[in-house]
């Protein structure tokens, strides 16, 4: 007569991996129709946003694919890793083609920069000129962006109103020198002199207006820098608390995955005892395979009670 145990082991609960199964064709799908996109220069508004547009659902689809692997990950070792490994494998298929259409928006992006630069040029050519400096070189002042150009404009015209000022007190020692020969021609010239006084305080108090402006501005640039700065040193502590979380979470639930494999272990020893035990008390009584018929074996809450037949006759 056979003899069953009931097995105690608990079924491990296994990873879905339905849950997380992205569909290359569908990607393959989305890149083959990023590929004959364009953007014909910059007035094709058009082919720049359906470029925009085709990166945007690249990069919506990449995260998804990183949020739902990551959901489908948490607690589990051996899946994990395979999770992360489809992961790796369709974001390595979406990357090349977003970084391509990233670069496509970002050439149009220069070209308008520099559009806007060339019709800025006669502008930034007369006022140049009002002071006195002519640049020929139309590359040097595209090059420049407004910031870099207003402190270069600043420079010159205080350069410019610095050396007016010098010849001006060289044009009053001359006229100095004239005073003893005509006092008629003395007064109206004093009162040039007087006037274009004004108009040089003038202009050096407008100079040093426009000079305080462009510091303010470039202390308001620097308190957004650092900012900015600041903003993204919390948001690194920020991250590194989160990566702390989620690897304390790791551990508890490896150490959680130990103690029950160890109680597992505990309970296939215990159950290996308890057949070699009965094993042992089958052969102390005679009990084999050859014979077993002749044994007839009661189980009543794991006490066996073994009976053996004594004789057999057959009457007809």
């Amino acid at each position: 007569m056979s003899v069953f145990i009931k097995n105690n082991n608990k079924t491990m609960e296994k990873l879905n991996i339905e849950k997380f199964n992205p569909d290359k064709a569908e990607v393959m799908a989305m890149l083959d129709e990023c590929k004959n996109l364009e953007i014909d220069g910059v007035d094709d508004r058009e082919g720049y946003n359906l470029v925009h547009k085709a990166r945007m659902t690249l990069a919506r689809k990449r995260i998804e694919i990183t949020k739902t692997a990551k959901a489908s990950r948490d607690g589990y070792t051996q899946e994990c890793k395979r999770i992360r490994k489809l992961e790796l494998d369709i974001i390595k298929i979406i990357e090349p083609t977003e970084r391509e259409l990233q670069e496509k928006q970002t050439l149009i992006d220069k070209e308008k920069e520099m559009i806007e630069r060339k019709e800025l040029l006669p502008e930034r050519k007369e006022k140049l000129k009002d002071i006195g400096v002519e640049i020929e070189d139309d590359e040097m002042l595209l090059l420049m962006d407004n910031n870099y150009f207003n402190r270069f404009y600043n420079q010159k015209k205080e350069e410019f109103l610095t050396e007016k000022e010098r010849k001006l007190n060289e044009e009053k020692e001359k006229i100095a020198k004239e005073k003893r020969d005509n006092e008629i021609r003395k007064e109206t010239e004093k009162k040039d002199r007087e006037e274009e006084a004004e108009r040089i305080e003038l202009a050096k108090k407008q100079a040093e207006l426009d000079r305080q402006q462009a510091i303010d501005d470039e202390k308001r640039k620097a308190k957004e820098e650092v900012e900015r700065i600041e903003k993204e040193k919390q948001q690194i502590i920020n991250d590194q608390k989160r990566k702390e979380v989620e690897r304390i979470e790791k551990e508890n639930e490896e150490k959680r995955l130990e103690v029950e494999r160890i109680k597992l272990d505990k309970q296939g020893k215990e159950k290996l005892e308890k057949r070699k035990k009965y094993q042992d008390w089958l052969n102390k009584n005679g009990y084999t395979d050859k014979n077993k018929d002749e044994y007839y074996i009661i189980n009543k809450e794991n006490n066996f009670i073994m009976y053996k037949k004594i004789s057999e006759i057959t009457i007809k």
